[in-house]
Order: structure tokens, then C-alpha cells, then sequence
């Protein structure tokens, strides 16, 4: 019916911290996607700008096509210290539209799924095409491992996201009692909606024949087919996860997460709605105004932007912000 964005990342809820970087997963059908780009800003001309950049070189001998690929859906987790409390997270979005609630996904009404459909074509023809909050999902990596439990699903219940709860510390109160908050019918669960996320513990990461890792560099042994663009795999960045070994690796990233905003005092703009934060990196030793060093996966013409938008909450003053902004700084 409409399409959905996908960031998932590890949460420790004993630490109370992320343990990764974000991965950004298109599960969108290619039909989908064009309506998209036909509809987005600057969509006239923009699948011959595509071509044209994407197969010029990108970045460490890696080509735009790979680092701007949406069928890669595999990424590789470094954990050194294990345990229960490390939960993998998905965070669904969907487009921003004036249909704020999801009813339609909370029972079964042809009438509703047809006005949906409606409302979304008309989502296409906005030029920005910003994003709101949806869903989430959560489950435990580690149970299994450590005897705690049998074998789980690899079936994701999602749940719907609720006002401006969407902060990382609100993500810990849920988590550290998850079981019995998700028994006692707190979150409102999406019926018969559910995430598949495959979960592998094989220690062999060398059998992957196409690792990129969080610098965007090519990890040997790199033995890529021309035609195996979809089977490269990234290897997220690790946070306060770090085994003590010097001089093994060093890393020139930045993260952004933009936090809460408080508006509803303010009175320039009294009835302020769908507010939109837009992080921006500015070099002040350069010429021009922005440099393009946000990374953006399903950005276009190419990977790289000059700035990105957070999701929006719909007609909130004080919202809350969940996303992450990844910038390769040179």
C-alpha cells in the first residue's frame, strides 16, 4: 500500500546506550521506489543523473553504485562482551501524511485501505517527502546463547509508536522490563504486522566475500563479481564495545543525534506544526557553503549529501527525535 524505511541498530538496556551505528534497510518494491523519485524534488531528470554518478568512482576505490545499493541488506555486529540485556531494535518509517494514527492498520476495513491509498498518492506529489514515526520492534540477541531461554522467532511483533516517546531513554524503560510490559498490553501492538530479521552468530566474518566496513573501506579478502552488487555486507561501527588493543584501528566518523526540541512556549508561532530538524555540515575553510560528507544510503544522485531531515511528529511542539546522522569527516 505504501512504502516503509527500516533503521535498525543494538540497544544495551543494562548500560542504558546504542552499541551501533544504525542500518538503514529499503524493503520497498522497485515500483515503490520510482514512485518516489517521480514524485520527490528534482525528480525530472534525476534516473540519467543517477546513472551518470553512480558509476563514477566513490570512496577508497569503492564505486557510488555499491555505496548507494538499496538491495544490501546485510550487516555484520562486533560484540566483545555479550549478554542478555543487548536487544536488536528496528525503527520503522513511513511518509509523513494526514494520516497521523495508523487506524487502518489496526483492523480490517476495505473503505479505510482504499481512502489510505488515496492519501498516499497524494503524499508522492510533495516535493520533500519527509517521514514520520511508525512502528518499532524489539528482541533480545543474546538469550538464547546464555541459557536463558529457548530459541526465539526470528518474527519481529511491531509495535506502534506512541506521541513523542521515541527517545533512546525512553527505549531503556521499555526494555529493562520488556516481558512484562509487552505482556501486560502497554504497547499497542500492530495486528498481524511483524519484522523478519535473520540472526547469524557465525564467528567466520572472512567467509564474507564483500565487507565494507564503517570508513567505507573495502575489508579484504574482497572477491567481488560484477554482478554481485547485492551481496556486499557493512560492518557497523561499534560503541563503548571496544576490546583493549592500541594501535589496532582509528576511526574519523561523527554521529549526530539531534535530541528534543521545546517550542510550545514560544509566541512568534503559536500554532507551529510538523516541525522538521535539518542537520547540516558547513566547512568554514572551504568556498562553498556545505559539504557533501552525510551519508545517506537511499540518498539521490548519490550517497553523499550535503544535509538530512529527521522525522516529523506530526502537529507536535515538543518533539522528540530518534534519528541518527552519520557524517565520514575527512
Amino acid at each position: 500500500i505504501e512504502p516503509f524505511f527500516l533503521r535498525i541498530f543494538l540497544y544495551d538496556c543494562r548500560a542504558g546506550h546504542r552499541l551501533s551505528e544504525e542500518f538503514r534497510i529499503d524493503p520497498n518494491s522497485d515500483d515503490l521506489t520510482a514512485m518516489l523519485k517521480i514524485g520527490g524534488k528534482n525528480g525530472i531528470g534525476k534516473n540519467l543523473a543517477e546513472k551518470s554518478t553512480l558509476e563514477e568512482d566513490g570512496v577508497n576505490t569503492l564505486s557510488q553504485q555499491i555505496l548507494a545499493n538499496k538491495n544490501v541488506r546485510k550487516v555484520m555486529y562486533s560484540i566483545s562482551k555479550p549478554h542478555p540485556d543487548i536487544y536488536l531494535i528496528v525503527r520503522v518509517d513511513r511518509l509523513l501524511s494526514i494520516d497521523t494514527s495508523a487506524e487502518v492498520y489496526m483492523k480490517n476495513d476495505l473503505k479505510g485501505v482504499a481512502k489510505l491509498q488515496k492519501i498516499i498518492q497524494q503524499t508522492y506529489s510533495k516535493a520533500t517527502q519527509d517521514r514520520m514515526p511508525f512502528a518499532w520492534a524489539a528482541r533480545p540477541v543474546f538469550q538464547e546463547m546464555s541459557g536463558c531461554g529457548t530459541k526465539l522467532s526470528n518474527k519481529m511483533q511491531l509495535y506502534r509508536c506512541e506521541g513523542n516517546k521515541l527517545g533512546d531513554g525512553d527505549l531503556q524503560k521499555i526494555l529493562v522490563d520488556f516481558g512484562r510490559i509487552e505482556k501486560s498490553g502497554k504497547l499497542t501492538q500492530l495486528p498481524a504486522a511483524t519484522v523478519t530479521m535473520n540472526i547469524d552468530f557465525s564467528p567466520k566474518a572472512s567467509e564474507l566475500s564483500m565487507r565494507i566496513n564503517s570508513s567505507f573501506m573495502p575489508v579484504r579478502p574482497w572477491n567481488a563479481a560484477s554482478d554481485s552488487l547485492g551481496s556486499a555486507c557493512f560492518e557497523a561501527q561499534s560503541f563503548n564495545d571496544f576490546v583493549v588493543e592500541p594501535h589496532t584501528s582509528f576511526f574519523n566518523l561523527l554521529y549526530v543525534y539531534p535530541l528534543t526540541l521545546k517550542y510550545d512556549s514560544q509566541k512568534s508561532f503559536n500554532k507551529a506544526r510538523n516541525i522538521v530538524c535539518t542537520v547540516r555540515f558547513i566547512s568554514a575553510s572551504r568556498k562553498e557553503d556545505m559539504s557533501q560528507v552525510i551519508y545517506n544510503r537511499f540518498g539521490s544522485p548519490k550517497p553523499f549529501v550535503h544535509s538530512m531531515r529527521c522525522s516529523v511528529q506530526y502537529h507536535e511542539q515538543n518533539p522528540v527525535f530518534s534519528d541518527e546522522v552519520f557524517l565520514a569527516t575527512n
